[in-house]
This record gives C-alpha cells, structure tokens and sequence, in this order.
C-alpha cells in the first residue's frame, strides 16, 4: 500500500467512525470536514465528496446531494457491521469500538441494525 493509499483509508476511517458516533449516522459534508481536520486530514470540499463516493460504490454509504457544496451521507448496515468487526471492507481502516464509546456505541449501531 502506497502513502496516498493509507491516507485515504484512514480519511474515511474518520468519516465512517464519525457517522458511526451520530443517532441517526447521518452527517452533512461541513461536519464530516470539522471531524476529518481533527485529525490532520485538510482536504478541499471535492475530495470529501470523492471519498463519500467511492464508500457509496462500496455500499458503506448512502449519500444525497443537499446542494452543490454540500452532501449529507449516512452509514448503511454494511458500514454499521463494518465498525462492529462483523465485516471487512478494503479500503477503509476500521475503527476500535473503544474509539467510539465502547459498549453504548455497539449496543445502540446493533438496536439499529435490529440485532
């Protein structure tokens, strides 16, 4: 794996960890950039979108188009069971529970997979 290739895995680690940590794993493209410089991913509107996209192909997302500048993406269950270690998805680090909040985490993405 190339450096481009781990940055990006790891940039949407944060986004699919991000949507992960939300009620209603839904968050819009401003927060999902807020969440990503935290953690020194500084990248312009564009690439986020290109990141959303690339997890929509893979079925992780579901993504819709608020406005031109702005996407509002929300994790499906293969994301859901991707951060809770059910599946491996290529292409995206996969975020520790104990990152997330632990057991209430998993407890709340498992009652909203119908577990």
């Amino acid at each position: 794996m190339n450096m481009l290739e781990a940055y990006e895995r790891d940039a949407r680690q944060v986004i699919v960890k991000a949507l992960a940590g939300r009620d209603d794993l839904t968050l819009n493209t401003t927060m999902l950039d807020h969440a990503l410089r935290q953690f020194g991913v500084n990248e312009p509107p564009e690439w986020i979108f290109d990141q959303l996209a690339w997890l929509e192909r893979m079925g992780v997302v579901s993504v819709a188009v608020a406005s031109a500048s702005t996407r509002v993406a929300t994790l499906t269950e293969k994301g859901v069971n991707h951060v809770l270690g059910k599946r491996k998805i290529e292409g995206i680090g996969r975020p520790s529970l104990a990152s997330l909040g632990l057991d209430l985490i998993s407890q709340g993405l498992k009652q909203k997979i119908g577990e």
